[in-house]
C-alpha cells in the first residue's frame, strides 16, 4: 500500500533493519514479468531505504540468483560485530540450501562462500528435491551464541510437527550454523496441523512469540481451529517459556493476519514478520493484489494485551502518509435506495427511518433494517485515500448491530465491498448490492461494543484496504475489484451515528 518496486518488476517477501535512523526494506524480486506472481520463480533481492518507514527510495537489486540456481529465496538480516549479514536461499540441482552475505552499510552486500552454506540435516530433515531449507529468523541467546527457525520439512520424528513446517539451526558467531532437531510443538487438546512457513520469533514481556504461516483447511476435526467463514490462510501466533519451546498455539487468539483467498485467485495478506526499531517492536507483511501487484504494506504495531494475546494495532508513524486534506460533508450523503426488480416493482419492503444529517454528523435509527449512505466524494484511489472518524452504534431489542464502510467497485453502480463492524463480536467483509443485500465472504472474530464511541481509520490504495476500531487492526483486505472513488458509511439494525470524518490524500 506505501511501497511497490519500480525497477525489479513483481516483488514478494519482504524483511526490513532498522539502523541509525533508517530503515532497510529488502524485498524478493522477480525480473520476468511475464511469470505470474505466485509461481515462486524469484530471481533476487533488491532493497529501499526511508527516514519515516512510510516513503521509501528505492536503491535496486543487491543480490542475484545464481545461473545454476532455479530460484532464489527468503532472508533476513542481523549484526555480528561490525557487520551485518544476510541470509538468503537458493534450489540447485533442485535441493533447497541457505547461504549468506555479509555487508558494512546495509546496501552493498558481498556473498560468502560454500564453506558457509547451511543444508538440512537428513538425521531430522528431508535433503532431497522435495524438501525445504528456507529463511532463517535469527535470535541471539541471552547467554551468548544465535538460534534461528525457519522453513523446513522434518521427517516425521518430532512431536507436534507436521510434514512441511519449521526447522532449527543454532551458531556460535553468527556465521556458521548447524542444523539441530526441530522444536516441539505442544498443541494441548488440539490435533497437529499443517504448519506452513515460520516467519519470525520475537521475546516479549516473560514469552517469546513465533509468527507461523498456515494454509486453510476444510479437513472434519481441524475446521474448529478456524473462524466459522473465511480468513484461514495467513499468520497465526503461537507461544512459549522459552526461545527453544515447546511452542503452543495461542488458542483464544490463534489467527494474526489473516485473508480469504478463493482457490485459482492471488489475493492475499501474508508472511508477517517483527521489525524491532529502538522505541517499539513493529511487525511488517506484504499484500498481494490479484493482479499481479504486490505491496509493502504501513507498518503496525506489536500489541500484546493484559491477557497476553499478541495484536496488531496503528503504527502513528503511518501519519506520514496523510497529504493534503479533503473536505467531507456528511450532510451531503446519499443514501442508496433498493432498485426495482426485473418487473419494475419495489421490493415488498419499505424501510422508515429517523433520520438527522449535518455536516459533521450523520444519525440513523432503523431497528430492522440497514442501508448505504455515499458520501459526496469522488476519490482518487489510484493515488489512495485515509479517512478517519467516529462510530457509535445502539441495538434494538433482541438483535445485534452493525456499522462500518463501504467501496464502491466498477462493474455495476452502488456493488462493492462492505465491511461491516459488529456488536455480536465478529467484523465481516463481503459483497454488498444495491445498499440493501450483504453476503460476507471473510471474517475476523473482532467487533464493535454496542453504545461506545469507537473511532476508525480506514486505508484505501487501489484494491488495497486496512480497517483499524481504536487504532486496532481489524482486517487488511485485499478486495476483488477495481474502484470508483466512491466511499460510503453502511449500518445494520439499530441506531448508528457517524461523526467528524476527516480524509487525507494519501502521499
Amino acid at each position: 500500500m506505501f511501497y511497490r518496486t519500480r525497477k525489479a518488476n513483481v516483488m514478494w517477501d519482504t524483511w526490513l533493519y532498522y539502523h541509525d535512523g533508517v530503515h532497510y526494506l529488502y524485498h524478493l524480486h522477480r525480473q520476468n514479468q511475464q511469470l505470474p506472481a505466485t509461481t515462486g520463480q524469484r530471481d533476487g533481492i533488491t532493497v529501499a531505504t526511508s527516514t519515516d518507514g512510510v516513503h521509501f527510495d528505492e536503491i535496486g537489486p543487491i543480490v542475484l540468483k545464481k545461473d545454476d540456481a532455479q530460484r532464489l529465496g527468503t532472508g533476513s538480516v542481523w549484526p555480528v560485530g561490525d557487520r551485518f549479514v544476510m541470509n538468503f536461499c537458493e534450489r540447485r540441482e533442485g535441493v533447497q540450501a541457505i547461504f549468506f552475505a555479509q555487508s558494512g552499510d546495509l546496501i552493498h552486500w558481498e556473498e560468502l562462500g560454500d564453506e558457509y552454506r547451511s543444508d538440512p540435516d537428513p538425521q531430522w530433515y528431508d535433503d532431497t528435491p522435495t524438501g525445504r531449507w528456507d529463511c532463517i529468523s535469527v535470535r541471539r541467546r541471552p547467554e551468548g551464541g544465535f538460534v534461528g527457525y525457519f522453513t523446513a520439512r522434518p521427517w516425521s520424528l518430532t512431536a507436534g510437527l507436521t510434514y512441511e513446517s519449521i526447522g532449527k539451526v543454532e551458531s556460535e558467531d553468527g556465521l556458521h550454523w548447524r542444523a539441530v532437531a526441530p522444536p516441539i510443538f505442544d498443541w494441548g487438546e488440539w490435533p497437529a496441523m499443517n504448519l506452513h512457513e515460520p516467519a519470525g520469533i520475537e521475546k516479549i514481556g516473560d514469552l517469546y512469540y513465533l509468527l507461523m504461516g498456515f494454509g486453510s483447511t476444510d479437513e472434519l476435526g481441524q475446521r474448529h481451529h478456524l473462524v466459522r467463514q473465511g480468513s484461514a490462510s495467513g499468520m497465526y501466533t503461537f507461544v512459549a517459556d522459552s526461545v527453544d519451546g515447546p511452542f503452543r498455539p495461542d488458542t483464544e487468539a490463534f489467527p494474526l493476519l489473516i485473508s480469504n483467498t478463493p482457490p485459482g485467485v492471488q489475493r492475499m495478506t501474508y508472511f508477517a514478520r517483527f521489525y524491532r526499531t529502538p522505541e517499539e517492536l513493529l511487525v511488517h507483511h506484504h499484500s498481494a493484489e490479484q493482479d499481479d501487484v504486490v505491496w509493502l504494506a504501513p507498518l503496525k504495531r506489536a500489541v500484546v494485551d493484559e491477557d497476553g494475546h499478541l495484536k496488531l494495532g496503528y503504527w502513528k508513524g503511518n501519519d506520514a502518509a496523510k497529504g493534503a486534506p479533503i473536505e467531507v460533508d456528511l450532510s451531503a450523503c446519499d443514501r442508496v435506495l433498493p432498485a426495482p426488480n426485473v418487473e419494475g416493482r419495489l421490493p415488498p419492503r419499505e424501510f422508515s427511518s429517523d433520520l438527522r444529517m449535518s455536516k459533521s454528523r450523520l444519525e440513523i435509527d432503523e431497528a430492522h433494517g440497514g442501508g448505504l449512505f455515499l458520501l459526496g466524494n469522488h476519490f482518487d484511489l489510484e493515488q489512495g485515500v485515509i479517512l478517519e472518524g467516529t462510530l457509535e452504534v445502539h441495538e434494538p431489542a433482541k438483535r445485534w448491530s452493525g456499522i462500518g464502510v463501504f467501496v464502491e467497485e466498477v462493474f455495476a453502480q452502488n456493488q462493492g465491498t462492505a465491511v461491516f463492524a459488529q456488536t455480536r463480536g465478529r467484523t465481516e467483509i463481503g459483497r454488498m448490492n444495491q445498499g440493501a443485500k450483504f453476503l460476507a465472504d471473510d471474517v475476523t472474530e473482532k467487533g464493535i461494543a454496542p453504545g461506545k464511541l469507537t473511532t476508525f481509520r480506514l486505508l484505501l490504495r487501489r484494491s488495497l484496504l486496512e480497517f483499524y476500531l481504536d487504532d486496532m487492526l481489524i482486517q487488511a483486505y485485499s478486495r476483488p475489484m477495481r474502484q470508483t472513488g466512491r466511499v460510503g458509511l453502511v449500518f445494520e439494525s439499530g441506531r448508528a451515528v457517524f461523526e467528524d470524518l476527516k480524509a487525507w490524500v494519501m502521499m
